[in-house]
């Protein structure tokens, strides 16, 4: 592997992101058993099933019940990635795979 390879940033991302919510929560900026509505947009959390039920605390330990986007169809998520991976995504790009699909178990 050389320094001009790109990858998917994938579940690399997830532990970047937990860390960081972790410590903002060590500070006191952010309640992991608060409701995510309190700091989501409404247009995001319309399309999450039982998304009033859900704490930010859910998401960090893979509990909330949202699709896995891997689960997706036959490699849909990994082939949309790789048609993609000359442009520059954002989290928009996986979520848009498990938005409206309801969730794994009942909450």
């Amino acid at each position: 592997m050389t320094t001009d390879i790109m990858m998917p940033n994938g579940s690399t991302g997830k532990k970047l992101t937990v860390l960081l919510v972790a410590l903002l929560a060590e500070d006191g900026v952010v309640d992991l058993d608060a409701p995510i509505s309190k700091n989501l947009d409404k247009e995001l959390l319309i399309q999450i099933q039982y998304s009033n039920k859900m704490a930010f605390r859910s998401f960090l330990n893979h509990t909330s019940g949202i699709f896995e986007y891997n689960d997706v169809g036959e490699y849909v998520f990994l082939k949309a990635q790789y048609a993609y991976s000359n442009k520059v995504t954002t989290d928009m790009f996986p979520l848009g795979f498990v938005l409206n699909c309801g969730l794994n178990f009942n909450q």
